[in-house]
């Protein structure tokens, strides 16, 4: 009897990472490297004629806010396992990932043939986000605050859920009495939330937000 190889789906814009991790599935006989995208909107109309078992995903590709497309992955693609690996590595990250339902993490610094062991594991049925060798909580908040300054993205990973909603409503041109009432929430959070929003992203008014919500696929 002919074992059943592993479907694999690498999404990733970084054509580096996608031939490094070609090379390695070539050796192992258990897996089969069934696609690539380097696009949002490539790896879903791939995975709409496909049958994937593990993707490997990296959350900053173009198309979609990160958090909205592990959402929709998760959804329609319940059987698939999703292994995040990416450059960004933080405790709250992590947290929401495990929140959405993602089934694993490793980050790119990681040695390939330790991510090859999580893959195997996370196909057995674990849950894997492993401790990092950097915590986050052990920087200095002003390191912190230098490490994401020239990379919005890396900025995006400090908002909370409720900062990231109001964002996409933000970005579709609500005002804060229409955000709050569709997230039934006072006016004055809403402001509260938007003045902080716009501390994080290091952004100076109300037409940065919308920009940035543009840009970064939250609308």
């Amino acid at each position: 009897m002919v074992k059943k190889k592993f479907n694999i789906f690498i999404a990733d814009d970084h054509p580096i990472v996608i031939e490094g991790l070609r090379f390695l599935f070539k050796k192992d006989s258990e897996f089969e490297l069934i696609g690539t995208a380097n696009s949002i909107d490539s790896l879903f109309n791939q995975l709409s004629y496909i049958e994937v078992d593990l993707i490997i995903l990296d959350l900053k590709m173009p198309g979609l806010d990160w958090n909205a497309m592990v959402k929709k992955l998760i959804v329609h693609y319940p059987d698939t396992k999703i292994l995040v690996f990416t450059a960004y590595e933080t405790i709250e990250l992590k947290k929401t990932l495990k929140e959405l339902g993602v089934h694993g993490f490793a980050s790119k610094e990681s040695d390939f043939h330790l991510l090859m062991g999580m893959i195997f594991k996370i196909l057995d049925g674990e849950i894997l986000f492993p401790t990092s060798k950097h915590q986050e909580e052990n920087i200095p908040p002003t390191m912190q605050d230098s490490l994401s300054a020239s990379d919005p993205f890396a900025n995006t990973l400090t908002l909370s859920k409720k900062e990231r909603d109001i964002l996409v409503l933000l970005g579709r041109g609500y005002t804060s009495k229409k955000i709050a009432a569709q997230l039934y929430l006072s006016k004055h959070t809403v402001e509260t939330h938007r003045m902080n929003i716009m501390h994080k992203l290091k952004l100076k008014n109300d037409e940065e937000m919308l920009r940035f919500a543009i840009d970064q696929g939250f609308v």
